[in-house]
């Protein structure tokens, strides 16, 4: 079973950062995941190539596994990539994030779990808010 944190991380925040802490402290950093998602797109939303992302992240969590993910543009098609990267892996995957609006399109195929309320716990932090500043 792999615990799934998927995300653009564009860039990565300390809401991410408190989500991720908790997912590793509760399953261990061998059985959690990143996705860094809309890896094939550079624009105002996604400004950080998908390396750039992942040296971001390591520079907290030098031991995670990464896998990018690409946006397609369709959703029925996207989550059907997802179940053939499961099956590759020979794992099932469990999303976790910090709303049910985050989980909502990964919902419809696989297990999701709101892990942190970003609201609260997760002090309602946006990447948006930060790309603008």
């Amino acid at each position: 079973m792999k615990h799934v944190f998927l995300g653009r991380f564009a860039p990565f925040h300390e809401g991410h950062k408190i989500l991720l802490t908790k997912l590793i402290n509760k399953f261990g950093i061998r059985n959690c995941l990143i996705m860094i998602g809309s890896s094939n797109i550079i624009d105002d939303r996604n400004p950080y190539t998908p390396e750039d992302r992942e040296r971001m992240i390591q520079k907290l969590f030098p031991k995670i596994k990464f896998i990018y993910v690409k946006d397609i543009g369709n959703n029925e098609l996207w989550l059907k990539s997802l179940k053939k990267l499961e099956k590759k892996m020979d794992e099932v995957f469990i999303f976790y994030g910090g709303s049910k609006k985050d989980l909502e399109v990964l919902s419809k195929s696989f297990k999701t779990v709101v892990l942190v309320d970003r609201m609260t716990e997760g002090k309602g932090i946006s990447a948006t808010e930060i790309r603008n500043k």
